[in-house]
């Protein structure tokens, strides 16, 4: 059989990639242009609410323990708005308020179970429905936006484009969109070198319920854990023992079993079982609880092993799972963070490169707004908590007149004034989790469509413009079929904005 030419097969492949531009049209409509944000937004909506509701479910006074507030359930409503009068518009739609200068949100509904009577009276036990407590700016297209599922001859009815892809939110009559935000991964070892030259092993761990930065760092020819919550640096062999690595074979083991790995861990066992004596997990324990710093986690009612058995569950590595305090794989993670420090001070070829697109991740609005709620709802439950203990501090007040859906709606512009002034100026202000960002909203840019679609796919790097780096800058391999390598603006910000088209193209290409 007589094979293809090579000008056949090179007209073939024309051919072939000539079809495939074809489906363009077909994947704009079913995907859309800025799906990432939508549907970041309804992950928000129908998944991240709940679990920051069940990691904050419960509010209990100081004053009186059998008091509490336990939420058990939360739902978003149709965008409305409250009219001065008194009368709330449950028809609003974007364009309205576009033109009247108000904010496109829906109320967020609670279900809480409360207690209203004392321990002497006998505590019953009381379910309120529904209860506001603020409201969310609506992403337009989202499920819960008016516009979802409607044609385009429903969307000119209410005075909206059918080519407008949606993903940004209306603030105070401004169009306001969230944008990429570019930043390292999460629950991911990177080993780097610190200010002093000397190699570290750093994850900064998060989960709904806690965010923590824990490091491997050197010392002297020693290995040690760091974290806040210690006074002074824990030695490794120590943190091993205390998460139940008592045999110093198995720490080993754990590490490697290459000799020049071990070779520099003679200095950290000497550390461990010489001067300090610490050779149980009980043993290692006691010494961590002696560690932790005033005020964190520190309770006069528990002993010093208690403390530290929780601080090594709830703080250190908190992404890792532990159950009935068993703490191997945890200590597994230690190991594998103490293997690539040390493999990175033999040889620099182990160090992460921060630039490489796989450390990093991309924060959409989702993500930026799920942190936002978890911060104000935060706020919101230790105002409410503020208030019952002043309530109840009060001598010859019976529990029972605590009206907790009162309460629950009194301070509900806590939430709504934060998403709004959040949204408005760009600053993401948090220092519950240390988040000073500004910059991450812009008005959406209506130069032209094309200006507009590039605006909503904009990413932002967090490293400071004045900085004279090439490296987050420059244009890495790894960013292939994510970023577009034209679309950065000239000067200063050369490299740190850019437009990401992997949702465009990449499941066409």
């Amino acid at each position: 059989m007589k094979k293809p030419s090579a000008a056949a097969r090179s007209a073939k492949a024309e051919g072939l990639l000539a079809e495939k531009w074809r489906l363009l049209p077909e994947f704009l409509h079913a995907r859309g242009l800025v799906k990432q944000h939508i549907k970041s937004y309804d992950h928000l909506i129908s998944v991240e609410l709940q679990k920051i509701l069940e990691a904050n479910r419960e509010v209990r006074s100081e004053h009186s323990p059998s008091f509490f507030v336990k939420y058990t359930k939360i739902r978003i409503g149709r965008p409305e708005f409250k009219e001065e009068s008194g009368v709330t518009n449950d028809t609003i739609t974007p364009m309205e308020c576009r033109t009247r200068n108000l904010t496109y949100s829906a109320p967020i509904y609670v279900s809480v179970h409360y207690s209203t009577q004392g321990a002497k009276r006998g505590r019953q036990v009381r379910v309120a429905n529904d209860v506001v407590i603020g409201n969310i700016p609506i992403m337009l297209r989202s499920k819960h936006c008016v516009l979802a599922g409607k044609s385009d001859g429903e969307l000119a009815k209410i005075k909206e484009c059918p080519f407008d892809p949606g993903g940004y939110f209306v603030i105070k009559g401004h169009e306001k969109v969230v944008l990429v935000q570019e930043q390292l991964s999460r629950n991911r070892i990177l080993v780097e070198l610190d200010e002093n030259k000397c190699t570290t092993a750093q994850v900064v761990s998060a989960t709904h319920e806690r965010k923590s930065l824990s490091r491997i760092i050197q010392k002297k020819g020693a290995l040690y854990l760091k974290n806040n919550i210690f006074v002074s640096d824990i030695p490794i062999f120590i943190a091993m023992k205390a998460l139940g690595v008592e045999s110093d074979q198995e720490v080993v083991s754990l590490i490697g079993p290459e000799s020049e790995l071990q070779d520099r861990l003679d200095a950290s066992l000497r550390e461990s079982a010489i001067t300090h004596g610490v050779h149980t997990q009980v043993q290692a324990q006691r010494w961590i609880g002696g560690q932790l710093r005033p005020g964190r986690g520190r309770s006069f009612k528990r002993s010093k092993v208690d403390e530290a058995r929780e601080v090594m569950n709830s703080v250190i590595l908190p992404h890792v799972p532990v159950i009935s305090y068993d703490f191997r794989d945890k200590a597994i993670y230690v190991g594998l963070m103490v293997r690539r420090c040390l493999l990175a001070m033999n040889d620099a070829r182990h160090l992460s490169d921060k630039d490489y697109y796989g450390n990093k991740r991309l924060e959409l609005a989702g993500g930026l707004l799920s942190l936002l709620f978890e911060d104000l709802f935060k706020n919101f439950n230790s105002k409410v908590k503020g208030y019952v203990d002043k309530v109840l501090s009060k001598p010859n007040r019976a529990m029972a007149e605590v009206d907790v859906p009162r309460i629950l709606g009194q301070f509900q512009d806590t939430i709504t004034n934060g998403f709004g002034h959040h949204l408005a100026t760009g600053n993401w202000s948090l220092k519950r989790f240390r988040m000073e960002q500004k910059g991450v909203t812009e008005t959406v840019q209506r130069l032209s469509y094309i200006a507009s679609l590039g605006h909503m796919t904009r990413i932002r790097s967090h490293v400071e413009k004045t900085r004279k780096l090439s490296g987050p800058r420059a244009l890495q391999p790894s960013q292939w079929g994510l970023v577009c390598p034209s679309d950065t603006p000239e000067g200063d910000q050369c490299g740190l904005v850019k437009v990401s088209f992997n949702f465009i193209f990449h499941d066409i290409i």
